[in-house]
């Protein structure tokens, strides 16, 4: 794996908190957001949605379908949530 690549891998490992592989430990610690603070919860969620298709864009370039798959499934997660939100907004 090139050099590039590999840096953005951990980058994207350590962004997630994962420690598979990582050469960086795990955070315990949960950063909230500020400025995501005042949006509406379906607008949080679909942030975090192209969030997690951007880290599998990411993981993909560096050659970790395994990776990227579950960002995909995460990403899905977060959409779906978002659309149960905005039904459960409407009524």
């Amino acid at each position: 794996m090139p050099d590039v690549h590999r840096a953005e891998f951990c980058l994207v490992q350590h962004l997630l908190g994962a420690n598979s592989g990582s050469i960086f430990p795990m955070s315990t610690r949960h950063v909230e957001n500020p400025k995501g603070a005042d949006l509406p919860s379906s607008q949080r969620l679909l942030n975090r949605y192209r969030q997690y298709l951007q880290f599998a864009d990411m993981k993909i370039s560096a050659g970790d379908r395994i990776g990227a798959e579950n960002d995909f499934q995460h990403a899905e997660h977060f959409l779906r949530s978002a659309a149960e939100q905005k039904d459960t907004d409407q009524i």
